[in-house]
């Protein structure tokens, strides 16, 4: 489902967003680069990360539509980030994952952006199974 979602999200954020919607994406990853062991801070500021994606879009229908499953994303990432940092300690990969995404939004590249939120989403899920098994 978040890659149903998220995925044309952060393409139409990339070609409608305004200079100031970068902000909250930008201090998100600042968050996350600096939260230095603090899991729940990281965490946090990657569930920011993705729901100010979708601000960034003005769209009113993605916004709500995000903001009615942000519960649902919070939890599983912070499921999902203590399974990886864990058992693999990737929060280096996973905040560069996050930068490929903002850098792709803020140089308004709506391919690329879908492209590295798609492989972020992806390598997420990959990481996950391989834990699983």
């Amino acid at each position: 489902v978040r890659k149903i979602l998220e995925v044309g999200t952060v393409a139409q954020a990339a070609l409608v967003h305004q200079k100031e919607d970068l902000i909250p994406i930008q201090k998100a990853l600042i968050v996350m680069e600096n939260a230095s062991g603090n899991e729940e801070l990281a965490s946090s500021a990657d569930t920011d990360f993705h729901l100010a994606i979708a601000q960034a879009t003005h769209n009113k229908l993605l916004i709500n539509l995000m903001s009615s499953v942000s519960a649902l994303i919070s939890e599983t990432i912070k499921e999902t980030r203590k399974v990886l940092l864990y058992s693999e300690n990737q929060s280096d990969t996973l905040l560069r994952e996050h930068q490929k995404v903002f850098e792709a939004i803020s140089n308004r590249q709506p391919e690329e952006a879908r492209n590295a939120m798609y492989q972020h989403l992806e390598n997420v899920q990959d990481r996950l199974f391989k834990y699983i098994e």
